[in-house]
């Protein structure tokens, strides 16, 4: 994926959350960078359990159709 893909869909994820994912700073001496906000941590841990959730309920729909063999 090209960087300019990637920061487009950067952008397009925060206007739909409404909030910024990353932050930036400019480059100087010892040079520019982007690190994820306190918003984004929290939308990934929020995601992590969302993930288990949906995971574990798969893996039990899974098992009460097809058993375990």
């Amino acid at each position: 994926m090209s960087y300019r893909k990637a920061w487009g869909d950067v952008k397009l994820m925060e206007k739909r959350f409404g909030f910024n994912l990353v932050g930036t700073k400019t480059g100087g001496a010892s040079g520019g960078g982007a690190e994820l906000t306190e918003d984004a941590r929290r939308l990934l841990e929020k995601y992590g359990r969302f993930r288990m959730g949906v995971d574990a309920a798969i893996e039990k729909q899974f098992t009460e159709v097809f058993g375990r063999e």
